[in-house]
């Protein structure tokens, strides 16, 4: 699930320039792709959020990634928020 909010945020798949052999070899190791400084930096709530979830769903032990509930539960929180903030 992480991979596909990199995805959305970054516009590239998660080690696209590398083989899937190759890419396997480096999460088992613990790298993760490179996040730009644009989305690093970015004060936007929602990327933000999804930049969270990203860093959660990468958590090398399994256990400590979040369920698929909790990211939806997550994001509807912010969506709901962002939506209030602007009817106000």
């Amino acid at each position: 699930m992480g991979n596909i909010f990199y995805a959305i945020l970054s516009g590239d798949m998660p080690f696209e320039d590398i083989g899937q052999e190759e890419a396997q070899e480096l999460v088992k190791d613990g790298k993760r792709p490179d996040i730009s400084d644009d989305i690093l930096n970015n004060n936007d709530i929602a990327v933000k959020t999804i930049l969270s979830i990203i860093k959660q769903c990468w958590e090398q032990d399994p256990a400590d990634r979040p369920s698929a509930s909790y990211v939806r539960d997550e994001l509807k929180r912010v969506m709901d928020g962002m939506t209030s903030n602007n009817s106000d």
